[in-house]
C-alpha cells in the first residue's frame, strides 16, 4: 500500500492454506470423468479434485501430459490428448498471474462425444472457470444451469421409455439462463409433436383408410384379445366372413372410383347395424370380417341374414348412377375342440372362410354355416 507521495506504507496479506485449497478443489470434480488439477511452474500437482494430489503413484511426479507442454508454449491447440490417466482426453489450462501456478481441467473424449453429457460438461466447465474467478458467483451460476440439465436428461430417459407426451414444468427453471429456459421450451414443443405423431400413426396402423372402419390388423389384435376374453368367461362367440357380390362388375361397370364408394357404404351399414357387441373390419378387397361376442351359431346367423337383408334394402346411390348390392356371408362359432397350439381366431376365420365358398358356389347372396 502506498501513501500519497507515493512511499510504501505496507501491505495486505491473504493467505489460503493447502487444507482449504484440497477441500475447494474436491468440489469441481464435473461429469463422470471430468478433472481439475494445480500445477506448479514445474507442473507437480499441488492440489487437484480428485484424491491423486494424495495417491503415492503420483507423488513427486511431474505430469508431463501435452497440456502441460502447450501452457509451456502459450499453445491454444483444442485437440484432444493422452491424459495424466493413460486415457484420450480434451483439456484447457489457465496460468495464473506471474505464471506460478497452472490451473488444469481435463475431461476424457468418451463423454465429451456423449450428446447429453457434451452440453453438461461444457456448461460445467464455463462454471467452474467462473467458480475460480468468483465462488460464489459460480455457485449461483451452477444451480441455475444444473437443474434444467437434470431435467432434460431425466426427460429424455423418460421419453426413452415410451411416454412421448412427458413435458417439463417451465416454472421449476424460471431462473435458469434464457437459453436453457429455451431448450426447454423446445423439448416440450418436441414431445407433443412426437405424442400426436405416435397417435397420429397408432390410428393409422388400425384403421382401414377408405372404409373408415377397422382394419385386419386391429382385429387379429383387439379383436383376438376381446374374443379370449369372452371364452374365458365361458362365453360364446362367432367370426362372420362377409363378400360382396360381383364387387369386379362394379369396378368394371362404374369405374373405380364408384367401387370405393360402395365399399364405404356397405362399411357404413355394417358398422351400424352390428350392434355393440361386434366387431367390424375390412379384411380386404371387397371382404369383411366382424366378430360376433357373446353370440352363439345361431344369434349369428340371424344377425347376418339382416345385414344381408340390409345391404338389399339400401342400394348405394349418388346423383349419376344407383348400384343394388347383394352380399354372401359365411359364419364360424368358437370350437372348444381345437388341437393344442392352433390360434384360436385363425381357425374361426378359416371356417367361416369355408363356409362363405360355399355361400358363393350355392348362388350367393345367402348365409352358411359352418358345420
Amino acid at each position: 500500500m502506498l501513501g500519497d507521495h507515493n512511499d510504501f506504507k505496507g501491505a495486505v496479506l491473504g493467505v489460503v492454506t493447502l487444507e482449504m485449497l484440497n477441500s475447494l478443489m474436491k468440489q469441481l470434480s464435473f461429469g463422470e470423468t471430468g478433472e481439475v488439477y494445480v500445477l506448479d511452474s514445474e507442473g507437480y500437482i499441488v492440489t487437484a479434485s480428485s484424491n491423486t494430489s494424495k495417491s503415492e503413484e503420483f507423488v513427486n511426479v511431474p505430469m508431463k501430459t501435452e497440456i502441460i507442454q502447450r501452457a509451456k508454449t502459450g499453445s491454444t491447440s483444442n485437440d484432444s490428448y493422452i491424459g495424466f490417466r493413460g486415457e484420450r482426453v480434451y483439456g484447457q489450462y489457465k496460468w495464473s498471474k506471474g505464471k506460478n501456478w497452472v490451473v488444469v481441467g481435463e475431461i476424457t473424449q468418451r463423454e465429451v462425444f456423449q450428446k447429453l453429457n457434451q452440453l453438461s460438461a461444457a456448461i460445467i466447465i464455463i462454471s467452474l472457470i467462473a467458480l475460480i474467478l468468483s465462488i460464489g458467483a459460480a455457485v449461483t451460476i451452477a444451480s441455475r444451469i444444473e437443474r434444467p440439465i437434470r431435467y432434460l436428461l431425466r426427460g429424455t430417459k423418460i421419453i426413452q421409455n415410451g411416454n412421448y407426451d412427458y413435458q417439463i414444468d417451465a416454472d421449476k427453471i424460471r431462473m435458469a439462463p434464457i437459453e436453457l429456459r429455451q431448450l426447454v421450451n423446445t423439448f416440450n414443443i418436441m414431445s407433443d409433436k412426437l405424442k400426436k405423431n405416435i397417435s397420429l400413426l397408432e390410428h393409422s396402423a388400425l384403421v382401414d383408410q377408405l372404409t373408415e372402419i377397422h382394419n385386419r390388423r386391429y382385429m387379429m389384435q383387439e379383436g383376438n384379445k376381446q374374443l379370449q376374453a369372452c371364452i374365458a368367461a365361458g362365453q360364446m362367440s362367432s367370426v362372420m366372413m362377409f363378400d360382396i357380390d360381383h364387387f369386379k362388375k362394379i369396378n368394371d361397370t362404374y369405374g373405380h372410383l364408384v367401387g370405393d364408394r360402395v365399399l364405404h357404404h356397405v362399411a357404413s351399414i355394417l358398422q351400424r347395424h352390428s350392434g355393440t357387441d361386434t366387431i367390424v373390419a375390412r379384411y380386404g378387397g371387397e371382404e369383411f370380417i366382424l366378430l360376433a361376442l357373446r353370440k352363439n351359431a345361431q344369434e349369428s346367423v340371424s344377425l347376418a341374414e339382416d345385414l344381408r337383408r340390409r345391404i338389399m334394402e339400401e342400394p348405394y346411390s349418388d346423383e349419376q348412377v344407383t348400384v343394388r348390392l347383394t352380399a354372401s356371408i359365411g359364419i364360424a362359432e368358437y370350437s372348444p375342440t381345437l388341437e393344442f397350439g392352433t390360434m384360436v381366431l385363425e381357425d374361426m376365420v378359416s371356417r367361416a372362410d369355408h363356409a362363405l365358398y360355399r355361400a358363393k358356389s350355392g348362388g350367393r347372396n345367402r348365409v352358411e354355416l359352418d358345420r
